[in-house]
């Protein structure tokens, strides 16, 4: 059946699911997010979902209404799904279980293994990102006291680029400004009209604005694979039998 969410292709086997648990988990490590542990989820009869959407990828819509009635009918209890109001709040609540079902981007989803949560699906196939400079900047390290263009503060972007800079062992402090905004593609072309010395973008989209502007810029790092898409994630404290059902959902 068609999935309730947009999304290129979801890979429901295990093998991949494991896998796929390792590259968040690895993805989330790199940028510094530390785990702590926290109460486990008490069971309602009701099933909690929250939707996490990053704003700065207009690639994924979550149709909420189609994705509680789907679910509902899979598991055969009440679903109620809510929209976080951001990815700051979709990462809060990724440690303190407060919903049995999380649908997230990848950074999200790699917080919520690490507190408690199982993969169970993943939409997408695996993408990089890639750290674009001025053509004069030759290294990470000459990035200290330039600007940086990045979408918001928890976007999938913005902490790619915080592992980034933690390979080259620096931080977003080393930077003279660090300027956030809510898209991603307006990176690339405040790079061209030499308003940033530096942004994050996907591997693809820096390589066509590279060939549309020649010299205008390079890159400097490639990031790690990460799962593109959404990741659907159940809770530990979900009785078995409605994990089950909440996989082959997903």
């Amino acid at each position: 059946p068609e999935k309730p969410y947009a999304v290129k292709q979801v890979f429901p086997l295990r093998p991949a699911l494991v896998a796929a648990s390792r590259r968040l988990t690895s993805a989330v490590l790199m940028a510094g997010v530390a785990a702590f542990a926290v109460p486990a989820l008490a069971q309602e009869e009701r099933i909690d979902v929250m939707v996490a959407v990053d704003p700065s990828d207009a690639s994924v819509a979550v149709p909420t209404a189609e994705v509680s009635r789907r679910l509902s009918a899979a598991v055969g209890k009440p679903v109620r799904v809510i929209m976080a109001s951001g990815l700051k709040n979709a990462m809060r609540a990724s440690r303190t279980s407060e919903n049995q079902v999380l649908i997230a981007p990848a950074h999200v989803a790699a917080s919520a293994i690490s507190h408690g949560y199982k993969l169970v699906g993943l939409s997408g196939a695996n993408r990089t990102f890639v750290l674009v400079s001025q053509p004069d900047i030759a290294s990470v390290q000459e990035l200290k006291g330039k600007r940086l263009y990045l979408p918001q503060q928890d976007s999938l972007r913005s902490y790619i680029a915080r592992g980034m800079l933690d390979q080259a062992r620096m931080s977003l402090k080393d930077l003279g400004k660090v300027e956030f905004q809510n898209t991603s593609g307006a990176g690339l072309i405040a790079l061209g009209l030499k308003a940033t010395d530096a942004t994050v973008a996907e591997s693809g989209e820096a390589q066509k604005w590279l060939a549309a502007n020649p010299g205008k810029g390079r890159v400097l790092l490639t990031s790690r694979e990460t799962p593109a898409g959404l990741a659907v994630l159940s809770h530990k404290s979900v009785a078995a039998d409605l994990q089950a059902k909440i996989a082959r959902w997903a």
